[in-house]
């Protein structure tokens, strides 16, 4: 055989190799996170299940970043916890399973999360109607 028909064989074999383990960390990573979630409290796991009866497509949970702000030359930080990061549509959510009567709350929690996790949106799960409501910006 020729130099050329080896190099031609050689570089079938790397992508096809590259392309088969990509999709099995996609497919590990996957269920993963598919057992944490059905390891989740009731509550949690049934806003999981409107989320995805939505076609919402839930990529991670237990997320937290940190979040900096100067005040008076004083550099603050402090944490913020999404319990779901979504998709629908080409589009981030943050997911809250969160209840607070007031809406002032909910308006500090979306900017909140809009700057923290750079998202376009929130999704705030309300545990005594069972329903959620989808803030967008």
């Amino acid at each position: 055989m020729s130099n050329k028909v080896i190099i031609v064989i050689i570089n079938f074999i790397i992508i096809l190799s590259t392309g088969s383990a990509w999709l099995i960390y996609n497919i590990d990573k996957r269920k993963k996170l598919y057992k944490k979630l059905m390891a989740l409290p009731k509550n949690q796991r049934y806003f999981w299940y409107l989320l995805r009866k939505n076609n919402f497509k839930v990529i991670n949970f237990d997320t937290f970043t940190t979040l900096k702000i100067k005040i008076n030359n004083n550099l603050k930080s402090y944490s913020i916890k999404a319990d779901f990061i979504a998709k629908k549509n080409g589009k981030k959510y943050a997911c809250l399973f969160f209840y607070h009567p007031e809406e002032k709350e909910y308006i500090k929690l979306f900017y909140s999360f809009l700057y923290g996790f750079n998202i376009n949106g929130v999704v705030f799960y309300n545990r005594f109607n069972k329903s959620f409501s989808i803030w967008e910006n």
